[in-house]
């Protein structure tokens, strides 16, 4: 088998930068996510009904 050209290493860093930086931006887009909905589902209801006669009773 013979060695891999220096060429193809650098194809295979630029992959791997590619992948490593998919990886970053969809842990950092579930961050958000984990932080915000928690605070959208407590918010949200409270506007959802801006007058107490939409309310059944």
């Amino acid at each position: 088998m013979s060695r891999p050209t220096e060429t193809m290493m650098r194809a295979i860093e630029n992959r791997h930068r590619l992948l490593d930086g998919i990886a970053i931006g969809s842990s950092g887009l579930c961050l958000v996510h984990c932080l915000v909905l928690p605070a959208l589902m407590a918010v949200l209801p409270t506007h959802s009904c801006p007058d107490d006669r939409t309310f059944q009773r």
